[in-house]
This record gives structure tokens, C-alpha cells and sequence, in this order.
């Protein structure tokens, strides 16, 4: 099961923060402007993590 945590708006983009379900775990990962980030986090971010987050390359680039 997935459910949208919190939004943010950071520059020019939105980020949403996802948390999934499965079997008494979480974990967490981000959708910025509509795309989904290869990452999972163990916890949500917070505005500042999740900017530096955002600031990587994603997987492959």
C-alpha cells in the first residue's frame, strides 16, 4: 500500500514524499514533478534532505 506523506515545493519543482507498506515495514521514496526517484529512505525527509535529494543524479544519468 502507498500513501503520499507530505509535498513540497523546492525551487521550481513539486516533491511529494511516498511512504509504502508492505508486511509491518516502510520505507520511502520521491516523485519529483511527476517522476519517480530511484531512491528508497528508511525515513521521510525533511525540506532540506529532501533538496539535496533532489540534487543528485538520478540512476543511470
Amino acid at each position: 500500500m502507498e500513501r503520499l506523506i507530505v509535498s513540497y515545493h523546492i525551487g521550481v519543482h513539486d516533491v511529494d514524499v511516498l511512504e509504502t507498506l508492505d508486511d509491518d515495514e516502510a520505507w520511502y521514496h520521491l516523485v519529483v514533478d511527476g517522476l519517480a526517484r530511484d531512491l528508497m529512505l528508511s525515513a521521510p525527509p525533511d525540506p532540506d534532505e529532501a533538496a539535496e535529494l533532489i540534487l543528485l543524479p538520478a540512476r543511470g544519468e
